[in-house]
């Protein structure tokens, strides 16, 4: 058995688990690391390409909505890092099997839904003696600590935007349609979302424009779309005003959007369905988003990624 700790990465051959993966080989005091996929091959290519790292990597091949073998995996390991989405579907169950068996948990959700699930099982975690932490990815995670530097500077919040990049010029990647991250995507610019409205959380439809100024004349349009932050900001920051977090978008592409998200909410197209037309857009839809684009404004000079403060 390898000295030091045991991490298992969930869903550790995709595109965010490898990257975490790569790094926490290299970590002092990791002495393992299971990269636990469904992709089998995938999990063992990855293992190979990190045959030569500090730590041990070794391939397991893992569906998560098997409760105990997810539970016998865990068992073993000191800490879990979980990057299996999209996290509506899975993130609740993983960190529930993660306090059964004691092991210290980490995440990227980036779906409200469960994130305010998974808060709710805080003295669950503090009762099984582990430390465990609800999104920490880019948004939420880099865009959170980008929020508290804002804050920190102010004696009262008013509101508090995050704000990520889609389409403009500069953002470089794709969504995969076929991917997790885009049928996350299709359910939260659908049904209602959490915001907060004169300091308490309130639901509405997303895609609503926010227009922005921000220091140093930057200013323009963002739109609203569901993500945890103004859940978890509302427990913390506790901001009196608006809070939100949005996505810095072209106004063809947010209008494309909201025919998806119409359809969705009347039936007409599920969330795996909608998240197939982003690489592959009906002619239908294209047509419906044509006048639309005209009453959505732009993003003008805001930046890609930031968090800004009132």
């Amino acid at each position: 058995m390898a000295d030091g700790i045991t991490v298992v990465a969930l869903g550790g051959a995709g595109a965010m688990g490898s990257a975490a993966v790569r790094l926490a080989a290299t970590l002092p005091g990791i002495g393992k690391v299971v990269v636990a996929d469904r992709d089998i091959d995938a999990a063992k290519r990855l293992s190979v390409e990190l045959a030569q790292a500090s730590a041990e990597v070794e391939a397991r091949s893992i569906d998560v909505t098997d409760g105990r073998t997810l539970r016998e995996l865990l068992d073993g390991a000191d800490v879990v890092v979980n990057t299996v989405g999209p996290f509506f579907r899975f993130g609740v169950g993983i960190l529930q099997a993660a306090i059964g068996t004691g092991t210290h948990y980490l995440d990227i959700c980036d779906d409200w839904e469960p994130a305010v699930d998974m808060l709710e099982l805080d003295c669950a975690a503090r009762g099984a003696g582990i430390c465990a932490v609800v999104g920490m990815g880019a948004s939420p995670g880099m865009s959170n600590l980008l929020a508290a530097m804002a804050v920190s500077r102010l004696d009262v919040v008013d509101d508090l935007y995050t704000a990520w990049p889609v389409d403009v010029e500069g953002e470089d990647e794709s969504v995969d349609t076929l991917s997790a991250a885009a049928v996350h995507w299709m359910q939260q610019i659908s049904g209602q979302v959490p915001v907060v409205r004169a300091g308490r959380i309130v639901n509405e439809e997303p895609l609503r424009s926010i227009a922005l100024e921000l220091p140093g004349g930057r200013r323009g349009n963002a739109y609203v779309v569901g993500h945890p932050e103004p859940v978890m900001f509302h427990r913390t920051i506790n901001p009196a005003g608006h809070s939100a977090n949005l996505m810095v978008i072209t106004p063809e592409t947010v209008a494309f959007l909201d025919v998806l998200r119409a359809d969705i909410d009347k039936g007409r197209i599920d969330l795996d369905s909608a998240a197939e037309e982003l690489g592959k857009p009906s002619l239908g839809r294209m047509i419906r988003a044509a006048p639309r684009m005209l009453t959505r404004a732009g993003h003008g000079s805001l930046p890609l990624f930031f968090a800004s403060a009132t």
